[in-house]
């Protein structure tokens, strides 16, 4: 038996599900028109009212598109969860035995490949529709639902990034030029800090500043959400790629970095790299620096 239809057919069995209602889910297309065959990111973001009666024990996210899209390939909070197939839908379960993942606020993100184009067609609009499931509801994914397919608009290969926010400090940079509205997803209404360019890791002082020009620039943010949260980032225009130093100048011994562009870059230093994570700088196992991080390298 297919696996969702399983899960649905037992679940309706339990009167434990009987209160059980679906979480909110918001999706976020990174981009509204592009060529042909072009890969685009696309971000689901899960919240539950954390009601200890409202949440279910087991929920399905189910993904509709057009015929010719394809989905390459899903994490759920960075890690991998390919989807699963119900007809032509794709499908991701939460909470049922001998599935990876429980029921908890987060991010789904995935790879849509877009068609191609008919000879005779320029620009063809693409629909999406998603539906989220317990055992005794039902509701509709919110967010974006629409873009067009342009032989007229730029190709994109997983060119949207990603910058990973965890609760309290970040040490973040942003990897390209980002539009107002992107930066407010980013930020949520919350104050940035800038580090002065000659700064050092045991000095921990640094002021309230707008969002850095300069792709690369290595900051701090606060965030005072209690949950970890994955923000898509599309880059405005081509940007070439490395490691941008804090305030544009190397120093000798120790250097803040960031990254620009949307490759990571290896780290040459002799003291590796370190990253501020959970409240500490940690030296990181892989001197390597993803775009959206920041790290101290001496050199």
């Amino acid at each position: 038996m297919n696996r969702q239809l399983l899960f649905l057919s037992t679940c309706l069995l339990s009167a434990f599900f009987l209160q059980a209602k679906c979480p909110s889910v918001t999706r976020t297309i990174s981009i509204g028109a592009a060529a042909p065959k072009s890969v685009l990111k696309i971000t689901a973001q899960v919240t539950f009212s954390h009601l200890d009666s409202d949440i279910p024990t087991a929920w399905i996210l189910q993904e509709t598109w057009p015929a010719g899209c394809a989905i390459r390939s899903a994490t759920w909070n960075g890690e991998d969860y390919p989807p699963i197939q119900r007809q032509a839908d794709d499908c991701w379960i939460f909470g049922y035995p001998d599935t990876p993942w429980n029921v908890e606020d987060g991010t789904l993100a995935y790879e849509l490949v877009l068609p191609s184009l008919q000879d005779d067609e320029e620009v063809r609009a693409l629909q999406s529709f998603g539906k989220i499931y317990t055992c005794n509801d039902e509701d509709d994914v919110r967010g974006d639902t629409s873009l067009l397919v342009d032989i007229n608009a730029p190709f994109y290969d997983i060119l949207p990034l990603e910058i990973r926010i965890s609760p309290g400090w970040n040490l973040i940079s942003a990897p390209c030029r980002l539009s107002e509205e992107t930066q407010a997803a980013l930020l949520q209404g919350g104050a940035i800090y800038d580090i002065p360019g000659n700064a050092t890791p045991g000095e921990m002082f640094f002021c309230q500043s707008p969002f850095p020009e300069t792709p690369g620039t290595p900051f701090w943010y606060h965030e005072e959400g209690p949950h970890p949260r994955v923000v898509s980032l599309s880059a405005c225009d081509p940007i070439a790629d490395g490691l941008f130093p804090n305030g544009g100048q190397w120093h000798d011994g120790w250097n803040l970095v960031g990254v620009r562009g949307t490759m990571p870059q290896s780290v040459d230093s002799s003291q590796g790299l370190w990253l501020w994570q959970e409240g500490g700088y940690t030296r990181s196992p892989q001197n390597t620096l993803s775009p959206g991080q920041a790290g101290w390298i001496f050199r």
